[in-house]
């Protein structure tokens, strides 16, 4: 993506009784995601003010207001960041901001027992025995230990994650997230609990499966019948893959490590 800063045409200045009001206009170009993420994923975009950011020259205004909307074809997004002097009761202190938006990490990686009939360059495993006038080859299945690598967030929120409970959870990732390919995140997790002063404490958890979260299934054959007619993943035959787990984007989370 790139960013087109303080875009001059489109940037205003006001004075009034309460002080100075300005707008800076940005253009983001060939923001990735899905047409509902587009905004959200251009308005999230580091070098993008965010709310109670404080203007470069005039520190007494702050962002109050941000707006994105489609700029020509669907990857462009116009954001226009709003200035204006807070109000009192509309204010939001600098480091409980910086608390909302901000999310710990944490990694936790294991070990797991998986079955599989693959090798690491996706063939079939297999093992061939010769005799006096016999030779056997035989595919066979195999237990094999996977690394498990699971990260999770935690960040106070404003409001019940509603949202991510409906639209992530359970789901695996649909286009690339932190770096890792598409698929390969599952969300396990969404949770949250209230405090004192209203806000969310939501935890996020995710499980990472290199070889994508996929089903591979394999025909359970004899011996006998695979040396007669072996499976293969070309033409599917004994072989099949099936999707079941439903995507989304897991960018419009706001959240990566």
């Amino acid at each position: 993506m790139t960013i087109t800063k303080d875009l001059i045409a489109s940037q205003s200045l006001s004075l009034d009784t309460d002080g100075y009001s300005t707008e800076r206009s940005y253009l983001v170009t060939d923001v990735s995601g899905t047409p509902e993420t587009r905004l959200y994923n251009a308005m999230t975009q580091p070098g993008i003010p965010q709310l109670n950011d404080p203007h470069p020259i005039l520190p007494d205004v702050r962002v109050t207001k941000v707006n994105a909307r489609p700029q020509g074809s669907g990857s462009d997004i116009r954001v226009i960041a709003s200035y204006s002097v807070p109000q009192v009761e509309d204010a939001i202190p600098d480091a409980q901001q910086d608390q909302i938006n901000q999310a710990q990490v944490s990694l936790t990686t294991g070990v797991t027992s998986e079955s599989t009939w693959f090798d690491i360059n996706g063939e079939f495993l297999t093992v061939t025995w010769r005799g006096p006038g016999v030779f056997v080859k035989a595919f066979k299945e195999a237990s094999v230990q996977r690394p498990q690598l699971s990260v999770n967030f935690k960040r106070i929120e404003t409001s019940i994650p509603k949202a991510a409970i409906l639209n992530h959870l359970g789901r695996i990732n649909s286009v690339p997230w932190s770096g890792f390919p598409k698929q390969t995140w599952l969300c396990t997790k969404v949770d949250a609990s209230e405090d004192k002063e209203g806000r969310y404490t939501v935890d996020y958890g995710f499980s990472y499966k290199e070889d994508d979260w996929r089903l591979e299934l394999v025909q359970s054959l004899t011996d006998a019948q695979v040396a007669e007619l072996p499976p293969d993943t070309e033409t599917a035959n004994g072989y099949a893959v099936y999707d079941v787990y439903r995507t989304s984007d897991f960018n419009a989370l706001g959240l990566s490590f």
